[in-house]
Formats: structure tokens, sequence, C-alpha cells
């Protein structure tokens, strides 16, 4: 299936957006592509968000090969140090992206918001999902990175289940 093709406009306008405007702060061209964040609200970490690298390039459309695909990650907006592994590598940027996109971003969203101290050295945990073939595959959990420490593990549970991807405006995303 072939790559979608998009400008930097266009992309920006799949980003989530409210009522008061855009939710996203556009961060320049980092390695050859435009960048952003989205803050995360969690009261442990004022500087969580979620880092969105856009594979649209400095000319300003994307790549016509995929793959360079939308990259998106939970990570410290000050530091750019990340908070977990990245859940999925990449929203692959065929027909359906901007969907797909919306998807991710309020998966990670909830993720950054269940982030809490590690109740044994008190530092931030960070999120992980389970990749291994068990009966957790695909259940999200959080985990001290302090490797001494060892009362850091939570599997995270979101207060409603997360359902399967549904078409859901942008605006949702944070009041979602």
């Amino acid at each position: 299936m072939p790559v979608d093709l998009f400008t930097r406009q266009q992309f920006e306008a799949a980003l989530p957006h409210d009522q008061h405007g855009v939710l996203w702060v556009y961060r320049g061209v980092q390695d050859g592509e435009h960048t952003y964040h989205l803050m995360v609200p969690n009261k442990h970490l004022p500087t969580l968000g979620i880092i969105i690298r856009s594979s649209v390039h400095e000319s300003g459309t994307s790549a016509a090969a995929g793959e360079d695909s939308i990259r998106c990650w939970l990570a410290d907006i000050e530091t750019d140090k990340p908070y977990g592994s990245k859940i999925k590598k990449y929203v692959t940027r065929v027909k359906g992206w901007e969907k797909r996109l919306t998807d991710r971003l309020r998966l990670l969203y909830k993720l950054g918001l269940s982030l809490t101290p590690c109740p044994g050295c008190k530092e931030m945990r960070k999120a992980f999902v389970v990749k291994a073939p068990t009966d957790n595959h695909g259940r999200f959990f959080q985990n001290c990175s302090t490797p001494e420490c060892k009362r850091g593990f939570a599997w995270i549970e979101f207060k409603t289940p997360t359902p399967k991807p549904t078409p859901v405006p942008a605006s949702e995303l944070v009041h979602g």
C-alpha cells in the first residue's frame, strides 16, 4: 500500500485542537523533520508531554518512502528524557494515518496521566507494555528505572477500558 503524502499544514490539522485552538506546541525542525509536543498534566511531573515527530521534512512535505513514519512517545519536554518505551514504534503513513495518530496520542495521554512516583525510591516511574506472548500481552504497566529499587512495578489500570480504536474528534483528546 502506498504511503500518503501530506504537507506540514495537513499534518498540523490532524494534531489535537479544541474550541480554544491548538493543544500542541511546535518545537521546530529536529533531525530534518518538523517536531511538536503535547503537554500531559501530570501533577508529579509538570514537564511531561508527548513528543511527536511528523516525518514532514524541512521542505514542508512528507517523505515519499515509508521508512520514516510518524513517531510519538512520552518524555520530559524540557530534557527529552523518555518516560517509557515507545508503545508502538511508529504510526504508518498509509490511508487513515490521521485517525491512527489521534488514537495513539489519546493512549499516550492516558498513560501519562497514570504515571506516579515509585513508592520505594520516589523517582518517577516509566510506562511500558507487555510484549511477551503471555496472558498479559498488550497490558500496560509502570516501573521504576532505578536498578536497585525493587518496589516500582504497578499495572496501569484505566478508569474505563480502552476501547478498540474508533473515530473520535481530536477535541476529545484532552476531555475524553
